[in-house]
């Protein structure tokens, strides 16, 4: 290939590398002068089938490049095209390193570099996630540390998969594709989903803070990597990665988003403080002052005491001063009852707002979020007059904690059912959780969408399927899509239905040949894997039939004006025996 021109335009230079499908060179733009890279389809295999999936896979990238060419951290494609029956990829030569070259055994990095890299890997994946690819080999040799901005560029789009990102993160039945230690267990069955990718990336962050290949690492009785004792990670990073890397893919992180949430925590994942304990708040003991009253000089209101001590003696034994004395005495013992025990009351009202809030910032510090959640509406907790503020916020992130929980076991209809719960109208349009509440809600109804396109695509489990999405919230942005999807998802039912029933009464009078057209009439008019696996029941179940020697034949339905059950239904030989099932079913 050294030195030949291919579309009159790229002049190839030297070899850079190939893999099962394909020889990589550097070439040069003769139109610009600008440097590149050619891709060859070149099969390592002549096999026919494996020939047919190399070409699949090739054009597959062509159009998953020019799908994905927005983003600056993908190569954007030149060119594609085929000359000498030969398919030729061009695109964007990325100067830099791969990050093997940056993952040296026994040189762990820090914390701090393996957040930045899971969050710039993170964004891209979440850019063609959205956009509806799986990359399905995402691994340090396909990243690419470019020269110019140190940021990570993903290389190697052959092995991508396409999938719906409407309807459901589960991806149809396919040829198992990627690499050995990072390959989740469900793509090695050939069934990858989105947060597979999200497994690989977690294995590569693994990899870059122990120091360690994932293949030198064992695994514990349920299959997840024992990582944690070769690195020097906070719990925070710890409970991230080791939920990206659950071998059950319904305990990992749904989407690329999720993890950047978790790594950038919000205001309403901060725990309450707790208010320390401490003596209930009291008002200052009161303070008896003597004050001195001005009289009009006049006016004598009692004897002049203070001029003659033996008169004042004197008037002290006199009924009157007794009278004046009884009625001070009273005056004074009563003011300082009523003031002492204003403060008392006052006293004890703080101190019970005190114990509402430390009993409820409890519960929520402990886990007990449903408890919080309830306790804070309950009426004898308004009668004691917490802050209202302070009481919404309490409530609102109990409640959003309670119905966050039920989303982790993938509860996602109860888990909108709970913010629902939650009181908006008490709630300040401003405060920073009421947009959580909606943020919340949007992603749960979106993941119970994901979960009943499961249940329809993979079980044919109509009525389950309606259930949930029954669920999701009118005012949810996948509300129309949702009502789109029941319309259709009935329709096909109830039409594959009727045709699957004519294929097994056609088996069932041995018309293999009319039960194989069954077949494939489903397989041709259906993306449903629970459908298509009907249709190669039959197709399978027709085929057993012809190799079991018997003639095919044409199915005929019995006349109706025939009653004597004595006479089976007649058929006419078919001149299509020994068929075989097509490649439909293969």
């Amino acid at each position: 290939m050294h030195g030949k021109i291919l579309a009159a335009r790229y002049e190839v230079l030297e070899p850079l590398g190939q893999g099962g499908f394909s020889h990589t060179y550097i070439a040069t733009d003769l139109q610009n002068g600008s440097r590149c890279v050619v891709k060859h389809l070149y099969p390592a295999s002549d096999e026919p089938r494996f020939i047919q999936e190399a070409t699949r896979l090739f054009k597959q990238e062509a159009e998953t490049l020019k799908k994905l060419s927005d983003n600056p951290q993908i190569p954007k494609i030149i060119d594609y095209f085929e000359e000498d029956k030969q398919f030729y990829l061009i695109q964007e030569l990325i100067q830099g390193q791969t990050l093997t070259t940056q993952l040296q055994p026994n040189q762990p990095w820090s914390e701090t570099q393996v957040i930045e890299l899971l969050k710039d890997c993170l964004k891209i994946l979440e850019y063609i996630h959205h956009l509806g690819v799986i990359h399905r080999d995402v691994k340090p040799d396909n990243l690419m540390i470019r020269q110019q901005d140190k940021k990570l560029v993903l290389i190697d789009l052959g092995s991508v998969k396409e999938f719906n990102p409407q309807q459901s993160h589960l991806i149809s039945q396919t040829i198992a594709i990627g690499t050995r230690g990072y390959m989740p267990l469900e793509q090695i069955r050939g069934k990858p989903r989105k947060n597979s990718d999200l497994y690989a990336l977690g294995i590569i962050a693994i990899q870059a803070i122990t120091g360690r290949h994932p293949m030198d690492l064992e695994e514990d009785e349920n299959d997840v990597l024992i990582w944690q004792p070769y690195a020097k990670a906070s719990p925070f990073l710890t409970e991230i990665l080791d939920k990206m890397i659950q071998p059950n893919p319904q305990q990992r992180y749904l989407s690329a988003t999720q993890v950047l949430e978790a790594l950038n925590p919000t205001k309403t994942d901060a725990p309450i403080a707790k208010i320390p304990n401490r003596p209930p708040l009291s008002p200052p003991e009161p303070k008896l002052a003597v004050l001195e009253r001005a009289t009009p000089k006049n006016i004598q209101t009692t004897p002049q005491m203070s001029s003659n001590p033996n008169k004042f003696s004197i008037w002290l034994k006199t009924p009157t001063a007794h009278n004046v004395g009884f009625a001070l005495g009273i005056g004074i013992v009563s003011t300082i009852g009523v003031y002492f025990l204003g403060g008392q009351e006052n006293r004890a009202k703080l101190a019970k707002i005190e114990e509402t809030r430390l009993q409820l910032t409890t519960a929520f510090n402990e886990h007990r979020y449903e408890e919080c959640f309830t306790q804070s509406q309950a009426p004898e907790i308004l009668e004691i007059g917490l802050p209202e503020e302070q009481r919404s916020e309490i409530m609102v992130k109990c409640g959003l904690k309670s119905a966050s929980v039920l989303a982790e076991q993938l509860k996602f209809g109860e888990a909108i059912k709970k913010l629902n719960e939650i009181p908006l109208a008490q709630i300040p349009k401003d405060a920073p959780y009421a947009t959580e509440i909606t943020k919340h809600a949007d992603q749960w109804a979106q993941s119970l969408l994901e979960q009943a396109s499961q249940i329809y695509t993979k079980e044919g489990n109509l009525t389950e399927a309606l259930e949930m999405i029954s669920q999701i919230p009118a005012s949810s942005p996948v509300q129309e899509s949702a009502e789109s999807l029941s319309i259709e998802w009935t329709a096909e039912t109830r039409r594959l239905e009727a045709i699957l029933k004519k294929a097994e009464l056609a088996l069932e009078y041995q018309g293999l040949q009319e039960a194989m057209n069954y077949a494939r009439e489903i397989s041709h008019s259906t993306t449903t894997d629970y459908w298509l696996l009907q249709a190669k029941n039959i197709a399978e179940k027709a085929q057993g039939g012809m190799k079991k020697g018997e003639t095919a034949q044409t199915y005929r339905r019995p006349n109706p004006s025939n009653n004597n059950s004595s006479n089976p239904p007649k058929s006419e030989p078919s001149s299509n025996q020994g068929l075989e099932v097509p490649d439909d079913f293969r």
